[in-house]
């Protein structure tokens, strides 16, 4: 009996310890991927990216001015995703869909045309308004594994959706 215990443990400790070398889970890359850009915790956003790799909605927005970094802020703070499942990508990776809405940037700049008002705070106040005109789509996620991890490729179709514009 103290053996078959014995046992157990120890298949349970290889199989726990196996789990947590093989890395997360590509749907669990991609949720925290967007929930890291949500919480404006971009370096950990881009940790989740393939080597070599970036987003340009992410990148502009740590080297841009104070603007962008308010407007995108207010914007990620709306933003809302659902994960889904896993399926097979192209050329050996995994394609995981994730449906991402955010306020409607093509409509929002429509206004400040219209409007001739393109200020910060206008655009602020079209973003935070709760009728603000939402845009929802899916993202196809390529995602692969890299050193033990699942990492990101880097779309122009994932840029497109964290702005809030057309997919391209």
């Amino acid at each position: 009996m103290r053996n078959c215990m014995k046992r157990a443990l120890l298949l349970a400790s290889a199989l726990l310890a196996g789990c947590q070398q093989a890395g997360r889970s590509p749907e669990a890359t991609a949720q925290a991927f967007f929930r890291s850009v949500q919480t404006l915790d971009l370096p950990t956003a881009a940790g989740h990216l393939h080597s070599g790799e970036s987003v340009e909605a992410i990148d502009s927005f740590v080297n841009g001015d104070e603007d962008v970094r308010t407007i995108r802020k207010a914007l990620w703070e709306r933003m809302e995703y659902t994960v889904g499942k896993r399926q097979a990508g192209r050329q050996g990776t995994t394609l995981v869909p994730v449906r991402v809405k955010t306020v409607d940037m093509t409509t929002v700049a429509r206004n400040i045309i219209t409007q001739q008002n393109g200020g910060t705070m206008f655009i602020l106040n079209q973003i935070t308004d709760p009728t603000a005109p939402m845009r929802e789509v899916t993202v196809g996620l390529q995602v692969s594994e890299e050193a033990g991890k699942w990492k990101i490729f880097s779309s122009p179709d994932l840029n497109a959706a964290l702005l809030g514009l057309d997919l391209l």
